[in-house]
């Protein structure tokens, strides 16, 4: 909250570089796990740094859903850049290389809503940037691209073949003719959506209340489905909202979005980016809820993007010694704030 005060216009594209610099510094790190030059798990005088979910899951300090729903925004970002802005050649070369390491990092990670929103980000990027005429000849080129880079993702990444392989055994598992069987990754949370179906129709208009939503649907559970009450949560913030406060709930959050995408922002190339990342933000909550990690970004974007504050326009920065030192010591003292939470 106080960093959102002192926000100046003129930092926007520094703060948007250093949310690009910090996944790329994410994405080394997943590659030095991935080849055994990191362990997967870092501890520091018995405090953990990061940890993964092992060497074939490389997602460092995040899970690996939102860290490849991160990836997904921050390539979406990268190829507007190159497809829209002149840039010189080391931009481009750098631009390229980057959309082209977190494209394979992606599949690495066992993230399956990333592999989604790594292809809608892109549809979004194109729609965007191209006519109709122009988008007609340039779609067809593109799913090609996508069909033959996710071809060879699955014949050549174990942890991207296995998550299909299991996505596709858990639908078959679903749809089966001796019943369906929801005891799977993805079965528990369809079963669970299709047991909210009858909640959301008894409390239509208003849900039943944040903290009734889970009990409310596993007090539906037949017999032979108890099983989905192990569920932590709805996996979907949508059917969670239907859940807690019904249609006129939900048409409040949809709002949300809609006032986004309708912001006047007279700089087009942050319009687009908010475009980028709120369309990131819209796939993960199909299988993930606003958590707190997920909310900060989404607010820090927003806030960077509508910025108007001009306050520093006219003021010189003189970067001495003093001024330096107090950045590090500031640096020191928050990354001291974060290994206290990790102990406690």
């Amino acid at each position: 909250v106080l960093f959102l005060l002192f926000i100046d216009k003129r930092f926007i594209y520094l703060i948007i570089s250093g949310f690009i610099l910090g996944m790329f510094f994410s994405e080394i790190i997943s590659y030095l796990i991935y080849f055994n030059l990191l362990p997967y798990k870092l501890k520091l005088f018995n405090i953990i740094i990061y940890e993964a979910q092992g060497i074939n899951n490389p997602s460092p300090f995040l899970n690996h859903s939102f860290y490849n729903m991160l990836l997904s925004i921050v390539i979406g970002l990268m190829l507007y850049n190159l497809l829209k802005n002149k840039n010189n050649f080391f931009i481009k070369f750098v631009s390229v290389f980057f959309i082209i390491t977190a494209s394979i990092n992606l599949v690495l990670v066992g993230g399956r809503i990333g592999y989604l929103s790594y292809v809608v980000i892109i549809g979004v990027v194109l729609f965007i940037l191209y006519e109709k005429n122009t988008l007609k000849k340039i779609l067809p080129t593109g799913l090609l691209i996508l069909s033959m880079f996710f071809y060879l993702a699955y014949n050549n990444s174990s942890q991207f073949k296995i998550r299909i392989d299991n996505a596709i055994s858990d639908k078959e598992k679903i749809f089966n003719q001796d019943g369906n069987d929801y005891n799977s990754s993805i079965g528990l949370r369809i079963g669970f959506w299709l047991y909210s179906v009858d909640v959301i129709k008894e409390n239509l208009f208003f849900g039943v209340g944040t903290g009734n939503h889970m009990d409310a649907v596993k007090s539906k559970l037949t017999k032979e489905h108890k099983y989905i009450s192990n569920i932590e949560h709805p996996h979907n913030e949508y059917i969670k909202n239907l859940l807690q406060f019904g249609v006129i709930g939900f048409i409040f959050f949809l709002n949300i979005f809609y006032q986004i995408f309708k912001l006047k922002i007279y700089d087009e190339d942050l319009k687009n980016y908010l475009i980028i990342l709120t369309t990131g933000v819209c796939c993960l909550l199909l299988t993930d809820v606003f958590v707190k990690n997920i909310l900060i970004i989404f607010l820090l974007f927003i806030s960077v993007c509508t910025s108007k504050t001009d306050y520093l326009k006219n003021y010189k920065f003189n970067l001495g010694i003093k001024i330096i030192s107090l950045y590090i010591t500031l640096i020191m003292f928050f990354l001291f704030i974060f290994l206290l939470e990790k102990i406690y």
